[in-house]
């Protein structure tokens, strides 16, 4: 796990077929005392055939609410975490992405640039592939696949 002070970079379980999860922002969640959200993604990729994941987020400060996120990006925690995701990518190029925050990425305003920002991260190391799109709530995994473009289109 990566985290400095009240942000989390990254939460990681290293394997050979990995996961990268995108959600809004982490919780109390560590490598030993996993939340509601991160045992979901546990059993979404171990469901999957998945044996790591990794889980990267909009914004990287800690929040078990998400309307408690500051008004304001903190520019430095943010950088920091476009360079930790474009680190994941380098070291698992072949990793699925499921991008998994659903529709509250409008809670704050730079949100949606998070999102723009790190798409532009993900489509570099990829290439332009597209992703998966997914219901953690869901047992299997969907066979929707999609281009982020589209809804980068509706973020502008």
């Amino acid at each position: 796990m990566k985290s400095q002070g009240h942000h989390r970079f990254v939460l990681e379980q290293p394997g050979e077929r990995m996961l990268l999860v995108v959600g809004l922002n982490p919780s109390t969640a560590d490598e030993t005392h996993p939340d509601l959200t991160v045992r979901k993604v546990v059993g979404f990729a171990e469901g999957g055939g998945y044996d790591g994941f990794a889980m990267l987020n909009l914004s990287s400060e800690r929040a078990t609410d998400k309307r408690s996120l500051s008004a304001t990006l903190d520019d430095a925690m943010y950088r920091k975490n476009l360079d930790v995701a474009a680190d994941l990518l380098q070291r698992y190029p072949a990793a699925d992405i499921l991008v998994a925050f659903g529709n509250d990425i409008s809670i704050r305003p730079y949100l949606k640039q998070s999102f723009r920002d790190l798409y532009s991260v993900l489509r570099a190391s990829r290439g332009g592939n597209g992703f998966k799109s997914g219901d953690l709530r869901r047992k299997e995994i969907p066979a929707i696949r999609f281009m982020p473009g589209k809804i980068y289109e509706k973020l502008k």
